[in-house]
């Protein structure tokens, strides 16, 4: 496959069967039948409109299976598991479509994780950074906007943001990432305004 060459269409499912042989000579051919019945296990991936494709034969189902998880990169409970929480919060969602005006931030947030989550299952991805990171034999601290917001509770989420970038970008390592390096940088970015009130 030449690199103009688009790639194939990816599986977007897998499916663990029993099989068995019948016939023989030329009219021999495999089916999928109950486990009882089965002689050995397929591992098939679904091709979105196009249906099954085996990928490979196994004595028994645990390797099957085992085979299906190292492929997906994660067990297939954990898939369950995130499916069920994404339609529990596109649930709560719904529901809370009957408090207009409230929780707006909280529903966006809510929304977004929805998405993340179906683009997870679809897509068979998962990226985990320190894992990553971990096989160049390197590590690192994560700060988000909810720590700079913990010191400047009234910048909004994009002001966080700015703080932020603008303390990866001038951060010094002989003084480190911390909660004061946060607070300096966003009191010269975003200076408090004195109280307007009279005391």
């Amino acid at each position: 496959m030449s690199n103009t060459d688009e790639l194939p269409t990816p599986f977007d499912g897998y499916e663990v069967h029993g099989v068995r042989e019948f016939g023989r000579g030329a009219k021999r051919h495999c089916e999928q039948v109950p486990d009882e019945d089965a002689r050995f296990w397929s591992l098939y991936g679904h091709i979105p409109g196009q249906g099954l494709e085996c990928i490979g034969d196994f004595k028994n189902r645990a390797l099957a299976e085992e085979v299906r998880a190292r492929i997906k990169g994660r067990q297939p409970a954990l898939q369950e598991a995130l499916a069920w929480l994404a339609t529990a919060a596109e649930d709560l969602d719904v529901a809370l479509d009957e408090t207009p005006g409230q929780f707006a931030a909280e529903r966006m947030e809510l929304a977004a994780a929805c998405r993340n989550a179906r683009d997870a299952l679809r897509t068979g991805s998962r990226i985990d950074v320190h894992q990553l990171l971990r096989a160049r034999r390197q590590v690192a601290v994560i700060w988000s906007i909810e720590d700079v917001q913990g010191v400047r509770p009234e910048l909004t989420d994009d002001q966080a943001w700015d703080v932020l970038e603008r303390c990866y970008d001038k951060h010094d390592c002989e003084w480190g990432f911390t909660w004061n390096y946060l607070e300096d940088v966003a009191d010269i970015m975003f200076p408090e305004q004195p109280s307007t009130t009279k005391e």
